[in-house]
């Protein structure tokens, strides 16, 4: 899903001082990342040649992945031998997910005083989903939350993202919980647990503790700019009953992104069993969070069958690749291809909204 490799890792765009004024006069920073500064102009700023080596290190990878790792006669006899019949389940956990994705965002978004409709917040996932495929940075966010800025002010949508992110690392760590208990896998239950308290251990800090963080010299210039991003978690912790209902539609959003590849396994006679699944494609995808190659593809499928052989020995590895490339074909870019007329459409109305804000600034001057 974009949320794997949307749900778990935090932004990493550069910030300078440079601002962008919207209806309502809020000054938003263009640096914070490339798409969402080009929304202005309607040109799609991500879509350049910074794409291309995220585009041949992803294929490089599945390369090596599929050839050498999975083995390229396994990997086709697991293709040729797959049982399809499975696959439209596959689509129903997909779109079930992002159903879940779009409540959870309105629920946050909801605690921080801001309500929007289901139409306008699958509009905006669906606009930011090929821009976070395409990337491996977090631009795909920032569209997200420029999406909205007619709604919700666009640093209040950013930091609902944010939010999300985070909360999305406790849900995952959950899961991964639940399931390394079933299946005795304890030295894994023991890092799930301990990542579970690190990521509730920093949505007290950001949310109690920012004051202190804020002293530091470093982050001093961007003062009111973090105090802004992360008011989602004061409005979270303010608000425990929707707190506690985003987490559970975190959760259930991330036990539909197992279905799928549990479904894509059957699908290729991988036999691996479900809480194994659960206990185990949850670490991959934290591995795949790292801005390697595009949608996590190669790296975390790597990190799923690494683990299957460390706590099962040998596996169906063809079987294994097979669906794992196919949840990320699925899960990352079927709304990947379905969001890009939003995008353009997103791009296209924001040039068009610029032009007479650009006309009146020459005839003031």
């Amino acid at each position: 899903m974009a949320d794997d490799h949307t749900g778990a890792d935090a932004g990493k765009q550069d910030v300078d001082t440079s601002c962008l004024r919207d209806g309502a006069g809020e000054g938003t920073d263009v640096g914070e990342a490339d798409g969402a500064a080009q929304l202005s102009s309607g040109r799609p700023g991500w879509l350049n040649w910074r794409i291309i080596p995220s585009l041949l290190v992803t294929f490089a990878v599945l390369y090596l992945l599929v050839r050498y790792l999975a083995g390229a006669d396994e990997f086709l006899a697991a293709l040729a031998t797959a049982d399809f019949r499975l696959l439209p389940l596959a689509f129903v956990w997909l779109f079930a997910n992002l159903l879940l994705s779009a409540v959870r965002w309105r629920l946050i978004l909801r605690a921080m005083g801001h309500r929007i409709g289901m139409l306008p917040a699958l509009n905006a996932i669906l606009s930011a989903w090929p821009v976070a495929v395409l990337t491996p940075s977090r631009a795909g966010d920032i569209v997200r939350a420029f999406s909205v800025r007619d709604r919700v002010p666009v640093m209040a949508g950013a930091g609902s993202v944010v939010a999300e992110k985070v909360i999305d690392i406790q849900s995952l760590c959950c899961v991964t919980l639940v399931g390394t208990l079933i299946s005795g896998m304890y030295l894994w239950a023991g890092l799930a647990g301990a990542l579970l308290v690190g990521a509730w251990t920093a949505i007290f800090v950001l949310a109690k503790g920012r004051t202190w963080v804020l002293k530091i010299r470093l982050l001093r210039p961007l003062h009111d700019k973090l105090t802004r991003l992360l008011s989602a978690f004061d409005a979270l912790l303010s608000a425990p009953k929707l707190l506690l209902a985003v987490v559970a539609t975190s959760v259930t959003a991330w036990i539909f992104a197992l279905a799928i590849l549990y479904t894509l396994l059957q699908v290729t006679g991988a036999g691996i069993s479900l809480p194994t699944t659960v206990a185990l494609w949850p670490l991959a995808v934290f591995v795949g969070v790292l801005p390697l190659t595009l949608a996590g593809m190669g790296t975390r499928d790597a990190a799923f069958l690494y683990l299957l052989i460390l706590t099962l020995g040998e596996v169906d590895r063809g079987a294994v690749i097979a669906a794992t490339i196919g949840y990320s074909l699925i899960g990352a870019w079927v709304f990947g291809i379905i969001g890009i007329p939003f995008t353009i459409r997103l791009f296209l109305s924001r040039g068009a909204a610029a032009k007479p804000t650009a006309a009146r600034g020459n005839t003031t001057n």
